[in-house]
């Protein structure tokens, strides 16, 4: 059960104390969050609390609770407000009933069952106010947020509240850590009490005002800052991350985006216009990660030539390319995350994998990897699917490959696979095979499209990168055991063919 948060102000402590031990007494769903020996001091901390309920003394000095509700009222803080009074004052109790009091109590007749009973019959009415402000707040700060031309004053209801001391104004855009999403019609709603999180403590200088759902998965804050604080940036950080780790308690894992305070609050819109055109990037980031505006920005801004790219990668695939395909890929996955487009980045994927779908319907080829998948959770996860589809495609093709060549080439491979790990030459691979150096080589390129050497040495790096994966060895143990004569010629193809040394690979794995 959610608890009422009561504030207390009466210039005198043991008034405050017997208060807050009657309320203790009629219900646990009751607690005082906050109390003031009087009126100046009450402003400040309501304005920054915002409680449901106010319990004011009517006669305080310097300022008395007529003066403060009004004040409160009129920058509008909509807790219920009930008076106290030690006499039947009904000038102030009307002046306050004029207001817009819930209700007046008088100090000697208090007592737990009065409390109770008059603050269930506050709060069944507050709550229904409370729903009716929040929608209509909610509401003008949204159009305030995507105006395009500056407001009327009166309209932004979150700029009356203001206190003093607060003298700029920031906005700090949440967006939910989603999959990507390739068919872009996943409509989800995740439900959240973004008016509860307004009520969290924040850094010492910072106010939170208001806590929104702009859209579906995208909430916004608004915060004042103190005139004090010198740097903005660092306390929007620490307070969009106090909302963070309340959100990510609640079951919803947010990444948030934070820019410069600045000095007027119809500055406010185009901030938040910037951060919100930028929010989809967040993906590359990773999730629950806090990303400044000046920081995203950043990102590559020149449009990368994808087109010629995604030619290069179909070249690649008709050259029977491998290694080559696979950089290409990665490259442009690499080139669209720095740009941070998603919707690029989502059309290239699809571009990728119909390439793909296309070699292997022209070779009558079939991999068991789906090109269909429907999310990915992060970048590092769509590389190694897709490289994880052009190695299998490969793979298959390969086989094929082997199970269509002619017995010379049969007999040769035969050969390599039983003494790879031997100084064998190709001289030594054709007498095996019952023929010519020669013929030998125009025979295994036209049934393998690669040379005897390349085969030899790809089957080498392959044996290699299995005895690694083992951990059982050293490098220097490996390369003679897989046929190599030097360690340094071992590194040099190794690295030419994986496009890592040995000992990078080793610490990959």
């Amino acid at each position: 059960m959610d608890k009422f948060r009561i504030f207390i102000v009466d210039d005198e402590w043991m008034a405050i104390e017997y208060l807050k031990a009657l309320l203790k007494e009629a219900s646990p769903a009751y607690e005082v969050v906050g109390e003031a020996f009087g009126g100046t001091f009450a402003y400040e901390q309501i304005c920054r609390i915002k409680p449901d309920i106010i319990f004011i003394d009517i006669q305080m000095p310097e300022m008395n609770g007529l003066e403060l509700t009004e004040k409160l009222f009129k920058n509008d803080i909509h807790s219920a407000v009930i008076f106290l009074t030690s006499y039947r004052d009904f000038d102030f109790i009307k002046k306050g009933m004029e207001l817009g009091i819930s209700s007046y109590m008088l100090k000697n007749e208090l007592t737990p069952e009065l409390l109770k009973r008059e603050l269930d019959k506050i709060m069944k009415e507050v709550e229904l106010e409370k729903k009716k402000n929040r929608m209509y707040t909610e509401y003008n700060i949204k159009n305030f947020l995507f105006s395009k031309t500056e407001q009327d004053e009166k309209k932004v209801s979150f700029n009356k509240s203001t206190p003093p001391s607060l003298e700029r104004y920031a906005a700090v855009l949440f967006t939910e850590d989603r999959p990507l999403y390739m068919d872009r019609e996943r409509l989800e709603y995740t439900l959240i009490d973004a008016a509860e999180l307004e009520k969290l403590d924040f850094p010492e200088g910072v106010l939170c005002r208001n806590v929104i759902q702009v859209e579906s998965g995208k909430w916004c804050a608004v915060f004042y800052i103190n005139a004090e604080v010198s740097d903005s940036m660092e306390i929007l950080r620490k307070a969009g991350k106090r909302i963070q780790i309340e959100m990510v308690k609640k079951g919803i894992s947010v990444t948030y985006l934070y820019d410069r305070a600045v000095s007027d609050i119809f500055m406010v819109p185009l901030s938040f216009q910037k951060m919100y055109a930028v929010c989809e990037c967040s993906f590359f980031y990773g999730k629950q990660s806090a990303l400044s505006l000046q920081d995203v920005e950043k990102r590559g801004k020149e449009e990368p030539e994808i087109d010629i790219q995604l030619a290069a990668f179909s070249y690649t695939l008709d050259e029977t390319d491998h290694l080559a395909a696979s950089y290409v890929v990665e490259k442009i996955l690499n080139v669209l995350e720095k740009q941070g487009k998603i919707s690029d980045y989502r059309k290239a994927i699809l571009e990728i994998t119909g390439i793909l779908r296309r070699y292997c319907e022209r070779q009558k080829i079939e991999i068991s990897a789906s090109m269909d998948k429907a999310q990915f959770e992060s970048p590092q996860e769509v590389k190694e699917y897709l490289g994880e589809l052009v190695t299998q495609m490969f793979k298959v093709l390969s086989e094929q490959k082997e199970g269509d060549f002619s017995p010379i080439v049969g007999l040769a491979v035969e050969y390599i696979k039983k003494n790879y790990h031997k100084n064998i030459s190709v001289q030594d691979i054709a007498a095996a095979a019952g023929v010519s150096e020669g013929h030998l080589r125009k025979c295994f390129k036209n049934g393998m499209d690669v040379t005897v050497v390349d085969y030899l040495t790809r089957y080498r790096i392959k044996k290699a990168k299995a005895l690694m994966k083992k951990r059982e060895y050293k490098i220097s143990e490996i390369y003679e055991m897989v046929g190599f004569t030097s360690s340094q010629y071992f590194s040099y193809v190794f690295k030419k063919t994986e496009g890592k040394t040995p000992s990078e690979y080793m610490k990959s794995i």
